[in-house]
């Protein structure tokens, strides 16, 4: 008797034996917009008074976010400011400012992609990476999360974390986990079913059925779950322990080639700077080379010690890939930026990403050194601005 298998349960067979166990580290900021707002350049208010970020509502002024100080002596957004200061005569008061709050988040996602290309957002105050094959290169998860929390000292006050299988488990262990628990499964066991992060009417019905754990839900036969509680439910309930899980939707465009460089001793100077992109075009155009290839688009990210990145990108007419010309370009670039580059941290990683690569047309061999098929061709630089959906670009040259 021939067993008929679905091509969703055959790929998933397939996966399970080809591809190396999942794992994905969720991060999330419960206080972001406190942390960007106490850190705002210019920032005079009281360093320790408690802080909230207020907007008005109506005819009132509310609290939206609080810091955990605020958190401490009661206040809550929703409420009124005057009940706030009632209970917090030394209130700081700030506007809240969603598009610094997203600047802020992207920021500390760049951060993030020193570990790995697969970086996420999760809503406005959470960063989801895979880790997967790339913890190693770190020594391991716990040194990786050492590393990150340090550098993340710049960006917030309070992170929390979590580790697990799935992006949805993951994300739901850095957000409800309260208490220990002896491996990821048994934790999200124990968490309320509002981490299944379903509609509030919803949750509300599973309370009232006395399902109030992820535990209590997992218990419940598949079927019924989804005809009581809705194939929503089942659905949240299956990304969580990885029966139906499509893994991590990059934030960026994963480039085509991708080449870096760590250094135990942070540049500090401009000089080593330049070598080392030197390095890393030489490296990335002999790649080039030897698959008959160019790149139109060429970046360059530094990772600085204290967690901030700074993004460079030339790109050109014609695809190239002569190192000399790279390295010309991007020392233009770096030397007409209107915000210098400033090494006083120290940039101790240094990435050469190309996002598109292109065979490259014997009109360009003149480029390469060779002769070029159109004899009216002229090479010509000018200052643009560049739209790339695959990284960040603070200027460009365009040749």
């Amino acid at each position: 008797m021939t067993k008929q298998v679905s091509a969703r349960a055959a790929r998933r067979a397939v996966a399970a034996v080809a591809e190396p166990e999942r794992r994905y580290l969720a991060l999330w900021f419960p206080f972001l917009s406190s942390d960007r707002a106490r850190r705002a350049p210019g920032d005079a208010g009281p360093t320790h008074a408690p802080l909230v970020l207020v907007a008005r509502e109506g005819g009132t002024i509310r609290v939206s976010a609080v810091d955990s100080r605020a958190q401490a002596h009661g206040v809550a957004p929703g409420m009124p400011v005057a009940a706030a200061q009632a209970l917090v005569p030394d209130l700081a008061i700030h506007d809240v400012a969603p598009e610094a709050d997203q600047d802020w988040i992207e920021r500390i996602a760049d951060l993030c992609e020193r570990y790995t290309p697969m970086v996420a957002l999760d809503e406005s105050d959470g960063i989801t990476l895979d880790l997967t094959e790339c913890a190693e290169t770190f020594g391991g998860e716990d040194a990786l999360l050492t590393d990150l929390e340090t550098r993340l000292g710049h960006w917030s006050d309070d992170i929390r974390h979590g580790l697990a299988g799935t992006p949805a488990a993951a994300q739901a262990l850095a957000r409800f986990r309260t208490i220990p628990a002896a491996n990821a499964a048994a934790a999200l066991r124990r968490l309320d079913v509002a981490a299944l992060r379903l509609p509030a009417d919803t949750l509300a019905t599973l309370r009232d059925a006395k399902v109030k754990t992820i535990g209590d839900l997992a218990a419940c036969p598949a079927a019924a779950i989804a005809e009581h509680f809705g194939e929503d439910t089942a659905e949240a309930l299956e990304r969580l322990f990885g029966t139906d899980d499509d893994g991590l939707d990059p934030r960026r465009r994963l480039p085509a080639l991708t080449f870096e460089r760590g250094f135990a001793a942070p540049i500090t100077r401009i000089r080593p700077l330049h070598a080392a992109i030197t390095a890393l075009a030489a490296e990335a155009t002999a790649v080039l080379e030897a698959r008959h290839q160019g790149g139109r688009r060429f970046c360059i990210r530094l990772f600085h010690s204290d967690g901030t990145v700074r993004t460079l990108a030339i790109k050109t007419a014609l695809p190239v890939r002569d190192p000399a010309l790279l390295v010309r370009l991007f020392r233009e670039r770096i030397a007409a930026l209107a915000d210098p580059l400033d090494l006083r941290t120290g940039c101790d990683l240094i990435r050469f990403a190309l996002p598109r690569v292109e065979p490259l047309a014997p009109t360009q061999l003149r480029l390469e050194g060779g002769v070029a098929d159109a004899p009216g061709e002229r090479t010509r630089i000018r200052r643009s601005a560049a739209n790339d959906g695959a990284l960040p670009e603070q200027g460009v040259l365009g040749l």
